[in-house]
């Protein structure tokens, strides 16, 4: 075993054990949430169609366009929550358990769920219907960081974003550790 190939396994042997150690899911549920909560401040959706131009051959969705869709709109939410413009930073580990077939009509809802010191964190929950009458189904859930970012692109401030529900607290504490294990693992790989 050369060392290029210790050091290869090391360090997947380190992001494995990230991955493990990230905090357990919120499952949010707004029917009976307070609509003026801190998510809902920052909240933006949008409806899309998958349609054949962004699926493979097997007619299922490619991720990057989940992906591109829920940075614009987690975008708009962290522009929205700083007050100026934002870049992405960071977007967490993604897994697709649940496919997006052609025809699937698509929806994310995207909100803040903490503001840090010039970052923020949102959540951005992927859901498809088969039909507009059909119950949704969760896709995924992708997590976004964001820095707010002057005229001359320097980041800048956020204003704070205070927990006003319970389920805000939960979103809050859970974007705690979630920060911890990606400035843990920008550590590991530099």
């Amino acid at each position: 075993e050369s060392p290029e190939e210790k050091q290869l396994f090391e360090t997947a042997a380190r992001r494995r054990e990230l991955r493990l150690t990230r905090p357990q899911e919120v499952e949010p549920d707004f029917s009976a949430h307070d609509p003026v909560s801190a998510a809902h401040l920052s909240f933006e959706s949008t409806t899309e169609v998958c349609f054949p131009s962004v699926t493979n051959d097997l007619g299922v969705a490619k991720a990057g366009w989940l992906l591109s869709v829920g940075d614009v709109m987690a975008g708009l939410s962290a522009s929205r929550h700083a007050g100026t413009a934002t870049v992405t930073a960071a977007v967490d580990a993604v897994a697709f358990p649940e496919p997006v077939h052609v025809g699937d009509i698509v929806e994310l809802r995207t909100y803040l769920t903490r503001a840090f010191r010039t970052s923020m964190e949102v959540r951005a929950e992927v859901w498809k219907r088969r039909t507009p009458a059909a119950l949704p189904e969760r896709v995924t859930t992708i997590y976004y960081t964001y820095v707010a970012v002057d005229r001359d692109g320097r980041p800048t401030p956020v204003p704070s974003l205070t927990p006003k529900t319970p389920l805000d607290e939960r979103l809050y504490e859970s974007a705690g550790q979630r920060r911890q294990v990606r400035l843990a693992s920008l550590q590991t790989f530099s």
